[in-house]
């Protein structure tokens, strides 16, 4: 039987991953249009599973917790706009001229939202929670992920 990692080792790995897309996106050339292509839709696909996991998982539970409640409305509308911009820059051509600048705008609300989960919502999450419930966390975030890669 395998260790459950906590559950901020879990959704960090997942940022991770979504930071290394960006860093790949940001680093195509405009003569390689299927790669960005390619990546964006990577990116599309690796938001939307990271965003449907914490909605599954995370929000449903920290809702009914009153330090929680309003930190959770916040990031599941974050996850609705950033899934909106992601939608947007599929639909540009990235041979257009504002592609980057519209990939940026995009890269900057990824990434704060991350900062923010790191930062504000770990600890909130930390604070809420005893080591027990963590594990379950750990737990129903590995089994949730396990169902996704076997879909």
């Amino acid at each position: 039987m395998s260790i459950t990692k906590d559950p901020f080792e879990l959704l960090k790995e997942d940022h991770d991953d979504l930071t290394l897309v960006l860093d790949r996106i940001e680093g195509t050339v405009v003569g390689d249009l299927s790669l960005r292509t390619k990546l964006v839709q990577q990116l599309k696909h690796e938001y939307l599973n990271h965003s449907c996991l914490e909605k599954a998982i995370l929000y449903p539970y920290f809702k009914e917790r009153e330090a929680l409640r309003d930190t959770v409305i916040e990031s599941e509308n974050e996850h609705e706009l950033i899934n909106s911009l992601i939608d947007e820059l599929t639909m540009i051509d990235p041979t257009e001229e504002n592609w980057f600048t519209w990939f940026s705008v995009v890269r900057e609300s990824i990434e704060n939202h991350l900062s923010h989960e790191e930062g504000t919502i770990f600890e909130l999450i930390a604070e809420e929670l005893g080591p027990f419930e963590l594990r379950q966390l750990g737990e129903q975030i590995k089994v949730y992920r396990e169902g996704v890669k076997a879909a």
